[in-house]
């Protein structure tokens, strides 16, 4: 009896403190533009088509488009050094684009 009066005792002190939790705030995304190396902010270009796959290595981001011809686009983000780093996370590497083309057959 002993046993039963304790454990409902102490499911009533753990019921109470757990009610009497403080609520936790909640987090607020904020959206920022992405910026290339000068930090002006750059936007990927609608006819590069739809993100249809992202390759991580490293601290490298490659995003891969693909238009409505089949032809793919790599676009790579990620972090330059640590100044940069602290100010912000990720930006475009490179205005080089690598362009991966569709070929008809050749025979």
């Amino acid at each position: 009896m002993k046993r039963i009066l304790a454990g409902v005792v102490l499911g009533l002190m753990v019921a109470a403190a757990a009610h009497s939790e403080e609520p936790k705030e909640e987090l607020k995304l904020q959206e920022r533009e992405l910026e290339n190396v000068r930090g002006n902010p750059f936007k990927i270009p609608e006819t590069y088509g739809r993100l249809v796959n992202v390759v991580v290595n490293g601290e490298v981001h490659y995003l891969y488009f693909e238009d409505g011809d089949g032809q793919i686009r790599v676009v790579l983000i990620g972090q330059r050094g640590a100044v940069q780093r602290s100010r912000n996370p990720l930006q475009l590497l490179t205005g080089d684009v690598q362009l991966i083309k569709r070929g008809g057959d050749e025979s």
